[in-house]
């Protein structure tokens, strides 16, 4: 094994299920279900999404939202995409949220319809602006763009 990568990354991993055993069950969260094809194209869709903003290896990409099918497609997005993941949850301040994303010095947002409000407070104190705002679903508008 000298001078071979040894390492498993984890999108590979997803491709080889989505590839070979694509119609069995990978996510389950409430009454929703989707197989593993059905995951690796939504995380590809992310992915390929911050690829294509400038959002890849090195970046820090935090997210608000609320525990969802969609957050993990999310979070695996920014995985896939070489990113690393800064998860916040909707049950801090927004204070608490502009601590988070200054420390982290993030390069984007990521929010849901349902923390958008909370992130808008938290925008509001933040004294180093995260430049790259995006709204997961729901109708992007004003400084917000949608993924």
């Amino acid at each position: 094994m000298h001078g071979e990568d040894t390492q498993v990354y984890l999108p590979d991993v997803w491709e080889r299920h989505a590839r070979f055993q694509p119609h069995r069950t990978a996510l389950v969260c409430g009454s929703h279900r989707e197989n593993w094809l059905e995951l690796n194209t939504a995380v590809n869709r992310v992915g390929n999404a911050l690829l294509a903003r400038g959002l890849g290896k090195g970046s820090r990409v935090a997210v608000l939202m609320s525990n969802s099918a969609t957050m993990l497609h999310v979070m695996l997005g920014i995985v896939r995409a070489g990113s690393c993941v800064v998860p916040m949850s909707p049950m801090l301040t927004p204070a608490q949220i502009a601590a988070l994303l200054a420390d982290a010095d993030v390069s984007a947002l990521i929010v849901s319809e349902k923390t958008r409000e909370l992130a808008d407070s938290a925008l509001q104190t933040e004294t180093r602006p995260t430049n790259r705002l995006t709204l997961i679903d729901g109708t992007a508008s004003g400084r917000w763009t949608s993924l």
